[in-house]
């Protein structure tokens, strides 16, 4: 995986300004919100957290841009509660619950990111997942 990895170039956000972008999305797969969140209402984040981590902080670094979280538990029958409720609720955790966010399947994602008439995204939207999976 490390070599797949490599292949992708992670972006420098010390010199990315907020004007320069159109929001931050973030792909779900790191959150569980099974039986254990509906029982103790916590949610438990897989060994792939740096997604929900990274969110956190650059919601935090540019608190004008919306994000789109998109996730989904991947199970036939779900059990607790959906990976977007679960995200819901670690961002009013984490104090973040008045920023402007939206919780979509990917598939609606597009016309929240492009412009009507161009078809194009009006600015660059920043992508939140793992690096092995940018190439799916």
């Amino acid at each position: 995986m490390r070599a797949l990895e490599d292949k992708v170039p992670r972006e420098n956000l010390a010199f990315i300004s907020e004007k320069d972008l159109g929001g931050i999305i973030i792909l779900g797969g790191s959150i569980e919100g099974g039986e254990i969140a509906i029982d103790r209402g916590e949610i438990s984040i897989y060994s792939s957290a740096e997604r929900v981590t990274k969110a956190f902080e650059l919601i935090r670094k540019y608190p004008d841009l919306p994000f789109i979280f998109s996730g989904f538990s991947g199970r036939i029958t779900s059990k607790g509660i959906s990976e977007a409720d679960a995200f819901k609720q670690l961002i009013r955790e984490q104090g973040l619950a008045d920023r402007a966010g939206y919780y979509e399947n990917v598939v609606f994602m597009k016309p929240m990111i492009l412009e009507i008439e161009s078809g194009k995204p009006a600015k660059p939207w920043l992508l939140i997942t793992s690096a092995s999976h940018m190439y799916r």
